[in-house]
């Protein structure tokens, strides 16, 4: 598996395996104990994006391009998180 930094995963696109595009990941979750990836927030193609949560068990693959996730997952899918734009803004 290729080695990501984080600057380059936060600007990844994210697909579904058949190709469907969900948006860009804005953020990770990490966990502070196995130093492990949980969650990928990723922001929603459409204007003024809503932020989903996609659990890092359904990652496919991690190309240095995209970021593909199981084709069971949809933007009306993913349940999205309630987020202000303030956080976003600081994240």
């Amino acid at each position: 598996m290729p080695r990501v930094n984080f600057s380059q995963l936060k600007k990844l696109p994210v697909y579904t395996q058949s190709g469907v595009y969900l948006g860009k990941v804005v953020d990770a979750i990490l966990s502070a104990e196995d130093n492990l990836i949980l969650q990928y927030k990723v922001r929603s193609r459409f204007i003024g994006g809503r932020i989903f949560l996609i659990n890092s068990s359904q990652v496919v693959e991690i190309k240095a391009d995209r970021l593909v996730v199981e084709d069971a997952l949809s933007a009306e899918v993913v349940a999205p998180i309630a987020i202000s734009t303030k956080q976003v803004a600081e994240s």
